[in-house]
């Protein structure tokens, strides 16, 4: 199954109908990656074997809740190598997408796609999560936060929710056995103003074991300000 194949799949899935410029910026993507990862290291080399299965297509997953025609602002925590940050810029074309990373080298990779994608609502930010939302600018200012394979979800959450406005929408890709891992998050989840609203289970073609999982977090409550605390606390010291 060409590469092609995989994307149509999923966008059928997800009722996203994108353009001949968007299909072939998700192909320039990743020859990109590709490229980039030969020299400096984003992506493991075996996952850049499966990049369209295991990468690409589980980011466009967030299409279950977010549609072409969504306007607002999303920051993407943890962007890495673009996942789902490229993909959320190269769908949601009348967004705002933020990625945010704590490595300089990946988002020297990130600007330098979304120049050559000519992703005009890209932005890249190069610091902490822990440290950006503590600042005005950035604070309670988003309506939706994702974030993928960054630290368990009451990690991720004391990360994510201050950054979200009053009913804005925290989507947290995660892998199977998450019924404890909920469990664990939920006091954290409460105690910053939030509360899991839906969880959208689904199937890589890895295989049909390969499921995940996207929890959507709702804002309820303005977070207390002295959240996120320093990211060791935060590890070792779950509220």
């Amino acid at each position: 199954m060409i590469k092609t194949d995989l994307l149509s799949e999923a966008l059928i899935k997800y009722d996203i109908f994108l353009s001949q410029k968007q299909i072939t910026q998700f192909v320039n993507f990743e020859k990109l990656l590709k490229e980039y990862n030969s020299h400096t290291n984003l992506v493991s080399s075996n996952d850049m074997l499966l990049i369209w299965e295991k990468h690409i297509i589980d980011s466009i997953a967030f299409c279950h809740y977010l549609k072409n025609d969504f306007s607002g602002k999303i920051l993407d925590i943890g962007s890495g190598g673009g996942f789902p940050a490229i993909p959320e810029a190269i769908i949601l074309q009348q967004a705002n997408i933020f990625a945010l990373d704590s490595t300089s080298k990946k988002i020297k990779f990130l600007q330098s796609a979304a120049e050559t994608l000519e992703l005009k609502n890209f932005t890249a930010i190069n610091d902490r999560a822990e440290d950006l939302s503590h600042k005005k600018t950035y604070r309670e200012n988003f309506d939706v936060v994702s974030s993928r394979a960054v630290g368990n979800l009451a990690q991720i959450s004391e990360l994510a929710l201050p950054f979200l406005k009053i009913n804005g929408h925290f989507i947290a890709y995660k892998a199977t056995k998450l019924e404890e891992e909920l469990k664990l998050a939920q006091k954290t989840i409460i105690n910053l103003g939030g509360e899991v609203e839906d969880i959208f289970e689904y199937n890589l073609k890895l295989n049909e074991n390969f499921r995940r999982n996207l929890v959507l977090i709702k804002k309820i409550n303005n977070t207390p300000s002295e959240y996120p605390r320093s990211f060791s606390a935060i590890k070792n010291k779950p509220l």
